[in-house]
């Protein structure tokens, strides 16, 4: 029994060490971030700007880019062009 006993624990930590390599292997071979994730913010928006933004325009207004309002479809279609 103790030599049985023996043999089972570096099974054990094998299978332990490649099911870790595997969940690596996995988790860092997927596709590239995207740049929200890697996006160091500037500002962000805190519950003490609830007085002066009430509206997704004021927060875009806020935030420098341009309301619903201000776009066109010319500028939707050279903003995706040029991407």
């Amino acid at each position: 029994m103790a030599s049985n006993c023996k043999r089972i624990k570096p099974v054990r930590w094998l299978a332990s060490a490649a099911v870790l390599a595997a969940s690596c292997v996995v988790g860092c071979g997927g596709q590239p971030l995207e740049p929200w994730h890697t996006a160091r913010l500037q500002t962000e928006f805190t519950a003490k700007d609830t007085d002066e933004i009430t509206s997704l325009d004021d927060y875009l207004v806020a935030s420098g880019r341009p309301t619903p309002a201000s776009c066109t479809w010319a500028s939707w279609i050279s903003a995706a062009s040029a991407a």
